[in-house]
């Protein structure tokens, strides 16, 4: 996972929020989201010890998109 490569996007993202932007740097997205969710996966399964609940729980779970469609 990388951590730096994630703030980076995030970063970026709140300087360009727009949907423009999002499309020209997708890949960068979806890199950042695939590192983002080893992140949590990895916080998941050492919070699990002292909250068992969290065992069943995926990253996608604990996750939320940037940008929600209704």
């Amino acid at each position: 996972m990388d951590n730096a490569f994630i703030l980076d996007f995030l970063r970026r993202l709140a300087a360009n929020n727009n949907t423009a932007w999002m499309q020209e740097h997708r890949a960068d997205y979806l890199r950042a989201r695939d590192n983002f969710a080893d992140l949590v996966a990895e916080v998941i399964r050492q919070a699990t010890p002292i909250a068992p609940e969290l065992a069943e729980l995926t990253p996608a779970q604990a996750m939320f998109r940037l940008h929600k469609n209704d």
